[in-house]
């Protein structure tokens, strides 16, 4: 996504602007034709980029004059692992449920038009540790459209998130739905 802008007080961009590299695993233990287990591990590294950036001349200082067109960002790399049942209530029907724990390193600026500790100040507080759950509902048509019983494969979802406590992470709550059609 777009990037922030550093000449803009205010802007909220959609992206970072880095690659990211991860690699993951989900292994599922079914215990009978309903009940299962799902769990899952990840690593994700964000690439280091070079940005232009605002450097404070203070610790506590938000905004600053001083800008570095070159500050070279490196941000945290990403653990994250979750464990969750699954439940199938009829064949078209799954409630399920996990828990999540997610940790991100902390961000590192550096650059060499400012002194190195003003770079340092820029990583307080980047740290990121999450506890969180989910639970979720599931209505699919797959296995009858595979059955030829009906026209089209289609997944409707209903799901409440809550992050139950963290460092540096918003705890809230998150609603969705999402209807996703198959072609």
């Amino acid at each position: 996504g777009e990037t922030a802008d550093v000449n803009k007080v205010i802007d909220v961009a959609p992206g970072a602007g880095v690659w990211d590299v991860g690699i993951s695993a989900i292994q599922s233990y079914q215990f009978d034709g309903k009940f299962s287990v799902v769990q899952s591990v990840g690593y994700t590294t964000q690439l280091p980029m070079y940005r232009a950036k605002r450097i404070p001349f203070d610790p506590t200082m938000t905004s600053s004059p001083d800008i570095d067109q070159s500050t070279r960002v490196q941000l945290g790399d990403i653990f994250s692992g979750q464990v969750g049942p699954k439940y199938k209530l009829t064949p078209l029907l799954t409630l399920g449920g996990a828990l999540a724990y997610q940790y991100k390193a902390p961000d590192v600026y550096t650059g060499d038009q400012f002194e190195s500790t003003h770079y340092d100040w820029m990583s307080i507080n980047t740290e990121q540790v999450m506890f969180s759950g989910q639970m979720g509902l599931n209505f699919s048509t797959v296995p009858l459209y595979l059955a030829h019983s009906f026209a089209v494969p289609l997944e409707m979802n209903l799901s409440y998130a809550n992050v139950f406590s963290g460092r540096n992470v918003n705890t809230t709550e998150l609603y969705s739905a999402a209807l996703s059609l198959f072609f």
